[in-house]
């Protein structure tokens, strides 16, 4: 059985170089088993990945909903405390419109 550089050497004559680069490619692939281990290291750092990432990611959204609803709680005793609000202590005091003609 001929190897893949003696059954490539009759193309590159004929087509050039890109045949014998094809031929040269599909002889250094990875094998199946390395392909499958490389398969699981990649989802086994995957998964640390997302078990790294998935609580700060929660911790993450718990302190923006906190701050939302601190900035939700402060306008709404913002607004009380506006004038004719709620919480507002002023009174109730007349302006006297003085008129400037003689």
């Amino acid at each position: 059985m001929p190897s893949w550089n003696e059954h490539s050497s009759r193309f590159t004559h004929a087509a050039g170089d890109s045949v014998r680069r094809v031929f040269v490619f599909a002889g250094q692939r990875p094998g199946l088993l390395t392909r499958i281990v490389m398969l699981g290291a990649v989802l086994a750092l995957f998964t640390i990945a997302l078990i790294i990432l998935v609580p700060f990611l929660v911790i993450g959204a718990v302190v923006v909903g906190f701050l939302w609803v601190s900035a939700q709680v402060r306008a709404v005793f913002g607004r009380a405390h506006a004038p004719g609000g709620a919480l507002d202590r002023r009174r109730n005091v007349r302006v006297i419109q003085r008129d400037d003609s003689p």
